[in-house]
């Protein structure tokens, strides 16, 4: 991985592995054996976004179901391929040994693929895993050109990493910290208009998902319908945030801005905030800094059902469980993630969210997220209950099997679950009790009757309550 310790500052239930490189460390390359323990069968996914109530749109969004096919398009300039240099050097000897005949005919020999462009890993299919996609999302401000400028060389930029696909955390820092510096040289000269975007990214990679994530935007995965945080919002208020800021000195008002300017305390650009960004801010010196947290997230099976990567509009009016149990229901009934991912926007807005939205939604295989069974209860024996769609219990039918009368986990509908007493608060026979009492009589005196026995007779009627003893003293007394 990206350091040979890790330091889990951030734990999120054990479940993740936050990496967090030391100064000075060199990156480690790791098998990807472990990581193809287990990997979905498939990946797919779905984004949508909305203005909202904005006077611009200032978001960006990546969605890219299979990296390799996207990197073979891609036009960046690739690092140097070694079996490029290999066929160069047997050209230079050929045309040493035999002449330029020869010398073309080696040089013909070379890689296809690299002198068109694309990256050098392509040349080996055994460095990707079976399943490997790039989603991100960009939440930009002061303007949409940050935002732009970095969904527009995101996945060229991580495919490109010297550290590419052997360390993709450290493929991931590489990429938004180059965006940052191209950025920086092309608001120096004037090209672009300054501005500023969070950035999240994710790399699912076989068994494993590697998430870059620098500013407030989020990415919760659903496990069998329960929200996991794969990811920390940065806030300045933050503890950990804070502290950083504060080593860099910077400062946190009292209203949770970073030096009265901005919301979040990671994000990409900002080069308009002078005090903001210094001299070496590659190095994540300044109190703004585009360094990202890295999340390295092993997927435990197929109850990892899908992620939601979202900017902070949506998470304003979306608690995580909420946004999993919804976007989970959608999926049960059309199981399309582009869909789903509208409807989460449809709904923030329903919800009255002010921000501009956008959501990506990255379902982990291709068969909808399946209802939740509950089993072995014990009141019930053993008895399995199934919840339904609309949130409805419902007993199988197996338990009114088990015994002839109602099934201890299942109430019958009209059975009453409480018997109310036939007394008053003043201890005599409630009306309804003494009419129950009386036709109770009446028909034990005509059962009597029938059989001979006499003529039914009237029940007596429940004597006055006596008052209480203070009240007989005080009228004695009187």
């Amino acid at each position: 991985m990206l350091a040979s310790a890790l330091a889990a500052a951030r734990p999120l239930g054990g479940a993740a592995v936050l990496l967090d490189p030391p100064p000075g460390v060199a990156a480690a390359p790791e098998s990807l054996a472990a990581a193809l323990a287990y990997a979905p069968p498939r990946i797919r996914s779905g984004a949508a976004a909305d203005q909202g109530r904005r006077s611009q749109m200032e978001d960006a969004s990546i969605a890219c179901d299979d990296v390799a096919a996207a990197a073979a398009s891609c036009g960046c300039v690739p690092r140097p391929c070694s079996k490029a240099a290999a066929a160069d050097g047997a050209a230079a000897a050929a045309a040493t040994a035999a002449g330029a005949g020869a010398a073309a005919a080696a040089g013909g020999a070379a890689c296809a693929a690299c002198r068109a462009g694309a990256p050098a890993w392509l040349h080996d299919a055994a460095e990707l895993p079976a399943c490997a996609g790039f989603y991100a999302v960009f939440d930009g401000h002061c303007g949409a050109s940050a935002a732009q400028f970095a969904a527009a060389r995101a996945l060229g930029r991580v495919v490109h990493s010297l550290h590419f696909p052997r360390e993709p955390a450290a493929a991931l820092t590489d990429a938004f910290l180059s965006i940052e510096a191209e950025y920086e040289a092309v608001v120096s000269r004037g090209a672009a208009a300054a501005a500023g975007t969070t950035a999240l990214a994710a790399l699912v990679w076989g068994g494993r998902v590697v998430l870059a994530n620098a500013g407030d935007s989020r990415a919760v995965l659903s496990r069998r319908g329960k929200a996991i945080e794969l990811t920390t919002d940065h806030k300045p208020a933050d503890p950990v945030e804070r502290s950083r800021i504060e080593s860099a000195g910077g400062y946190v008002c009292e209203d949770g801005l970073l030096c009265g300017e901005l919301a979040v305390s990671r994000a990409l650009g900002d080069y308009h905030l002078a005090a903001l960004k210094r001299a070496g801010s590659r190095a994540g010196t300044g109190p703004l800094t585009a360094e990202p947290e890295i999340t390295d997230y092993r997927l435990a099976g197929p109850d990892d059902e899908f992620i939601i990567l979202g900017c902070d509009g949506v998470w304003d009016v979306f608690p995580s469980q909420r946004a999993v149990e919804f976007a989970r229901q959608r999926l049960r009934l059309h199981n399309d993630p582009a869909r789903c991912a509208e409807e989460l926007v449809a709904e923030a807005l329903r919800m009255h969210s002010s921000d501009n939205l956008t959501v990506v939604v990255i379902c982990l295989g291709e068969d909808p997220p399946q209802p939740r069974v509950y089993s072995g209860s014990a009141f019930s024996g053993g008895a399995s209950r199934r919840t339904s769609l609309d949130g409805s219990r419902r007993c199988s039918a197996s338990d009114s099997m088990a015994t002839p009368g109602p099934s201890p986990g299942c109430r019958p509908a009209a059975s009453p679950c409480r018997t109310p007493s036939p007394l008053t608060l003043d201890g005599s026979l409630s009306e309804a009790a003494a009419r129950g009492d009386e036709a109770a009589g009446r028909r034990a005196g005509a059962s009597a009757g029938a059989a001979g026995v006499g003529a039914p007779q009237a029940l007596p009627t429940p004597a006055a309550p006596r008052p209480p003893q203070r009240q007989r003293q005080h009228e004695a007394a009187r």
